[in-house]
């Protein structure tokens, strides 16, 4: 077999990997972890040798520093490592385990180099994926059901664990509801730790909401909503000017950075995400600002590896750029970004000073985009509550006032320290770019006549690694 890895396997450990390893698509996986944690599995098993070995009850994937054990689902591997979620090795595990399904040992590789348009999922349905959906979905429904009989409080680590693996096998048709579910299983988990996070009844209306999605995706008008995914298309060449850029953090635990782009013909807004792959490797720096940081200054994006710290407040032209319905770009390897001048407050263009409608609500939607606006600051009124560890400001200039807040935690440090010092100190040409979802506003970077200041990483000192 002409493999693409170094992957050294007997006959019988072949025979296993060949028989479970058609499930683990590039699409699962990403959908299991995220698109980053997929990448970095993918260069591992690349760099390193993997052995693969058969024992009475499972098939051992044995990577440099950690072995993960096999017997079908992704839900039921378990990983040597202290993560007690899908991580990175058991990604890579799956990878080099799908190399041996029939006709499998080049797709891999050419799906993480490329960003390859694919029909919507609507098309592809076959009547046999169409019964295992509505097979999938009946089990969604008789799980859900099952939960809201009894009550979440009355809920066990058998449902949280049914949750996590109805999140990691649903088709890719229906990838919202596997969303939730990983929500769901996370909610009982929090109740179960007695955390002080877990709200029963956010975590009652995830369920309804799991179980009214599931039901309207049987219906045909439920289905064509439910259908239409995020693929990626390709846009062309367009001018954006990255008006800056922030961090954040799930509730499920993944982190990374935000950078807010605005694009000078359509003159609207777009976002570049990327997030930290290694967030479960359980380090004292994983997710923490200065690893952030690091990723901001890491040179990895696009065919030409640029860096966000390089291309943040800059006039920039994406060639073969693609973006998703949610306005997303992608960092697809078949993008070439090109940057040019650095911009000041007096290069924002009008139609940036303008918050986009609010979307209208949709009960279905798994959730809403932020907006943004570019705003006049001459003056700041700030004041931090103590009790709640919330910083309450007001951006007052020409555009009106914006009563603005911004919780206080290890992420948002900076940020807090840099507006608490614009605070009471007038200035005529100082501008804020802000944030606006879920009825709360926050300042996400300052621009000024030199340029453009990312508050939340105040000016990188305090995070040189």
């Amino acid at each position: 077999m002409d493999r693409k890895y170094n992957i050294i396997a007997d006959n019988a450990a072949e025979a296993y990997a060949r028989r479970i390893g058609g499930q683990f698509t590039e699409e699962k996986l990403v959908a299991a972890s995220n698109k980053g944690t997929y990448k970095r599995a993918l260069k591992d098993i690349e760099a390193c040798e993997t052995r693969l070995e058969v024992t009475e009850e499972y098939l051992k994937v044995k990577l440099p520093d950690a072995e993960v054990s096999m017997c079908g689902e992704l839900a039921s591997c378990k990983c040597s490592c202290p993560s007690k979620t899908i991580c990175r090795h058991i990604i890579a595990a799956a990878i080099a385990v799908s190399v041996f399904s029939d006709g499998n040992e080049d797709c891999v590789e050419e799906n993480a180099k490329a960003d390859i348009q694919k029909p919507s999922a609507q098309d592809k349905q076959t009547s046999e994926e169409i019964k295992a959906d509505e097979k999938y979905l009946d089990e969604v429904m008789k799980t859900m059901t099952g939960i809201l009989a009894k009550g979440i409080i009355s809920c066990t680590k058998n449902d949280s664990e049914i949750l996590s693996r109805l999140s990691l096998t649903a088709p890719t048709v229906h990838r919202k509801i596997g969303r939730l579910c990983r929500s769901a299983a996370e909610d009982i988990e929090l109740m179960l730790e007695k955390k002080a996070g877990f709200n029963q009844l956010t975590a009652a209306m995830r369920i309804c909401r799991i179980y009214n999605t599931a039901e309207a995706s049987l219906k045909e008008q439920g289905k064509a909503l439910l259908f239409s995914g995020n693929e990626y298309e390709n846009i062309g060449k367009r001018e954006f000017i990255c008006l800056g850029v922030y961090p954040y953090r799930s509730k499920s635990g993944f982190a990374g950075l935000t950078a807010v782009m605005f694009e000078t013909e359509q003159n609207k807004f777009y976002t570049y995400n990327s997030a930290i792959s290694d967030i479960y490797s359980k380090t004292s720096d994983s997710g923490s600002l200065k690893s952030l940081y690091k990723l901001m200054r890491a040179h990895s994006h696009w065919q030409n590896k640029m860096s966000i710290e390089n291309i943040s407040g800059r006039k920039l032209s994406l060639i073969g750029c693609k973006a998703d319905s949610n306005d997303k770009i992608s960092s697809s390897s078949q993008t070439t970004c090109v940057t040019s001048n650095k911009i000041g407050c007096n290069d924002l263009p009008e139609e940036a000073f303008e918050f986009a409608p609010e979307e209208e609500y949709d009960y279905f939607s798994y959730q809403k985009k932020p907006r943004y606006a570019v705003v006049s600051a001459e003056n700041i009124d700030a004041y931090f509550d103590k009790g709640e560890q919330i910083l309450y400001y007001s951006i007052i200039g020409k555009d009106g006032k914006f009563n603005c807040e911004t919780a206080y935690s290890e992420l948002t440090s900076l940020a807090v320290k840099s507006i608490e010092a614009y605070a009471d100190k007038p200035a005529a040409d100082r501008y804020f770019l802000l944030k606006r979802m879920g009825g709360i506003t926050e300042a996400i970077a300052e621009i000024n006549s030199e340029g453009i200041v990312n508050i939340y990483f105040g000016n990188g000192k305090e995070l040189t690694i």
